[in-house]
């Protein structure tokens, strides 16, 4: 079942500090069916319940963001600070360090630091979900965005679907529907823009579009076209009359080097085509992935018109007609095309046809399969999930939804040990530096590779479709890498050169370098220092020998565990330092009430060890559904890797290969390097591609099986047409040499024909 990555050369090998843990090769259950999971209102013979006493230390600071005032959500909510005072509209006018949502302050009770019990039980699901062989949950269904003119594979994917497909159109309301109205789109070359030569505001590359002036976005223009009906032969920024010109609107997208041209949108023709956009694909387009920082700044929440957008970078909420012009992709095989995507520019980022949860297989999100987390930490089955099985449970019933047997207090900080805070900086605040969201669109990062070293044969989210058969999935359950010692130093930001240092900070009340109070990335923290101890409890109630097993394993791991946030920079490394088993004899406290005159508390048995008991259950399994390489449950490569990413080492010997890579790797290697396993770190010495595997062949007589719905074939050949520079995306992207190389030839084509 499961895909294997196979690993880079050195020379081809990314470094990150995050990798996975591989995908299980098959699921183990739990039990057999839901009515075997025990009732929650008796203790069973033969099962176990009672507490583990758990201590945790943290190795690197720790910080988990406390909680805001009812007074100061409100003042989040209203655009103030937390002092109540409004928020300049101007963006380069806010002051990040006052912001509500940059409140430092950790989790706290009464001014003392908590770890919540929310916080600790993902933490220890997560390991059990590993250990445990269970189903991997909460994978998106959403369609990730992706735009490359490379010569990779993806690149090619994303010519094939887009060229001479892309169409325009002016977006309209009616009632609650958002509707694009067909409209034709033409070319008009800068020149013929008399007075017109600066287009954009700004500096590049981070130029917008002009919203006032003599030629702006979307303004009224009457055209007079060449032969072709494709360009424009004549502009006029007045009305004009006579049945040779068209009016139109001016769209100009973004500026980058060599680009000669913009679009007008001529006024949709009587009895024109009108498509409705579906609500999910609106809710699609505004998604915070999907809306880029150049969106957000070219489309301004009061232009055309105040408050026109509910926020910065949105679709107009009551367009008015010819207000505004979109782009879209409709696709099929078929006659009937359905709407893919719109954009702003012919480029657009275009959604992937599979999401991250149809690369999954279908045996790892099973609805009828009941895993070890599912069993212990509890469920409830999803509508999506119960249209999955093959009977569905009734209400009420376990099948549909189970209460967990595991529970988990808070984490409390230790009285005896001082000054939870760091003791370097200023009231014990970071401002470390930025912390952007995760990037699973960098699908040699995230996917399993079969020819890692070969750039253009690369795996990506739409490679099953292409190839009419599933050829890759994800690689596995996502952990950041311990990375030693860290202190106050080690996490503040820091300029990356003297541009930056000139550009992006400022002198501090101390001196230092700080960043610049307008920043609209950075946040704040007042972490935990390292070395500080926390107490909790986990309870638990009728637990099999294995299970509790399973939790003893992962409670008694010799090395570290994640938490919190920063965990790029190496911060949340804690481990656990003791965690002291707890079980009750209840049949034993219930025969004798009173002992000696006073109440029976029920005393802990003498500590037991039910580990053997779970690794040899689960190596057991393991035998007999797949080839298990070792001799035992921690010689097995998984949990090697598991093992491995856990592993605490003060002075990191391989810290540099567990950090982001800079921008200068991508420039000086742009063939998209591929992230080796967690046992090969830095990639290994002359291990050459394996071969593909070939197709199946397949049968005469009936369809071949999908595990997931197929996307349209796009495949057929397409008529080609001249490339134009400003074809690439209108963001603030560096254009590719092979983008630049493949228009020029295109164009030296196609020279000497009419436009």
């Amino acid at each position: 079942m499961a895909f294997k990555h196979t690993n880079p050369n050195k020379e081809h090998a990314a470094r990150a500090p995050y990798n996975f843990i591989p995908l299980p090769d098959v699921v183990i259950k739990a039990v057999e069916n839901a009515e075997e999971l025990p009732d929650h209102n008796r203790y069973i013979n033969g099962r176990h319940t009672g507490y583990f006493e758990v201590t945790l230390e943290t190795k690197t600071p720790l910080y988990i963001r406390g909680m805001l005032t009812e007074t100061e959500y409100a003042w989040q909510e209203s655009k103030r600070y937390l002092d109540g005072k409004p928020v300049p509209n101007n963006s380069r006018q806010v002051d990040f360090r006052r912001l509500p949502r940059n409140k430092p302050d950790f989790f706290a009770i009464q001014e003392t630091p908590v770890i919540p019990g929310s916080s600790l039980r993902g933490m220890l699901r997560n390991l059990l979900e590993i250990i445990t062989y269970s189903k991997m949950k909460w994978v998106t269904d959403k369609k990730l965005f992706f735009r490359t003119m490379d010569d990779s594979v993806v690149g090619e994917s994303y010519r094939r679907r887009m060229m001479d497909n892309v169409e325009g159109g002016f977006l309209i309301r009616d009632g609650d529907e958002y509707i694009i109205h067909v409209s034709k789109v033409v070319r008009v070359h800068r020149d013929k823009l008399d007075n017109c030569r600066n287009l954009f505001d700004g500096r590049p590359p981070n130029q917008t579009p002009k919203w006032n002036g003599p030629c702006c976005q979307h303004r009224s223009v009457w055209v007079k076209l060449t032969a072709s009906g494709n360009f424009v032969e004549e502009i006029s920024f007045t009305p004009e009359t006579g049945v040779e010109w068209h009016e139109g609107r001016l769209v100009i997208t973004g500026n980058i080097p060599g680009k000669k041209k913009e679009f007008v949108f001529l006024l949709p023709q009587k009895g024109a085509e009108r498509i409705i956009i579906p609500e999910t694909l609106l809710d699609r387009f505004h998604a915070d992935d999907q809306i880029t920082q150049w969106q957000q700044k070219a489309f301004p929440k009061n232009k055309p018109r105040k408050n026109g957008r509910l926020r910065d970078g949105l679709l107009l909420i009551h367009p008015k007609e010819y207000e505004e012009p979109v782009f879209f992709l409709r696709e099929n095989e078929n006659e009937n095309k359905e709407l893919t995507f719109i954009g702003r520019a012919r480029m657009f980022r275009l959604p992937y046809q599979q999401s991250p949860l149809d690369l999954l297989p279908p045996e790892l999100s099973d609805p009828d399969v009941i895993d070890f987390a599912e069993a212990m930490f509890g469920f409830i089955r999803t509508r999506d999930e119960l249209k999955k099985m093959a009977v569905k449970p009734k209400q009420g019933s376990k099948g549909r939804a189970y209460a967990g047997r595991v529970f988990v207090s808070d984490g409390r900080y230790q009285s005896n040990q001082g000054s939870p805070w760091l003791p370097d900086v200023k009231d014990g605040i970071l401002e470390p530096p930025i912390l952007a969201s995760p990037k699973p669109t960098s699908f040699q990062l995230y996917l399993t590779q079969d020819t890692p070293n070969n750039r253009k044969t690369l795996y990506h989210y739409d490679s099953n479709t292409d190839e009419g058969r599933q050829v890759t999935t994800l690689r596995g359950f996502k952990m950041y890498w311990p990375q030693g010692k860290k202190n106050a130093r080690d996490l503040q930001a820091k300029p990356k050169d003297e541009r930056d240092k000139k550009r992006a900070f400022e002198r501090g009340p101390d001196g230092n370098l700080r960043p610049k109070w307008n920043s609209t990335q950075h946040t704040r923290m007042k972490p935990v220092n390292s070395g500080k101890a926390f107490t909790f409890r986990v309870y638990f109630e009728n637990l099999t020998s294995v299970e509790l097993g399973a939790l003893q394993w992962i409670l008694s791991v010799p090395d570290c565990c994640r938490l919190g946030m920063g965990k790029p920079l190496g911060m949340g490394v804690v481990q656990i330092k003791e965690a002291a088993l707890h079980l009750h004899g209840r049949s034993d406290r219930y025969r004798t009430l009173f002992n000696d005159r006073a109440w029976n508390k029920g005393a802990p048995e003498p500590q037991q060890d039910f580990v053997a008991d779970f690794e040899t259950a689960i190596f057991t399994e393991l035998r007999k559904a797949t080839t298990v390489r070792g001799d035992s449950f921690q010689q097995i490569d998984r949990i090697k890797m598991l093992l491995t990413m856990l592993t605490w080492q003060e002075q990191d010997p391989r810290r540099d290969d567990k950090q982001y890579m800079g921008l200068n790797d991508f420039r000086q290697h742009p063939q998209r390097k591929v992230l080796p396993d967690p046992l090969n770190l830095g990639g290994v010495n002359g291990v050459p591609d394996r071969p593909r595997r070939p197709a199946p062949p397949k049968p005469r007589h009936q369809p071949q099986q999908q595990t997931a719905k197929p996307s349209p074939s796009l495949s057929r050949k397409r008529p080609k047409r001249r490339i134009e520079e400003d074809d690439l995306p209108e963001v603030r992207e560096e254009v590719s040499d092979f983008a630049k190389q493949f228009m020029q030839k295109m164009n030296q084509q196609e020279d000497g024909k009419e436009e």
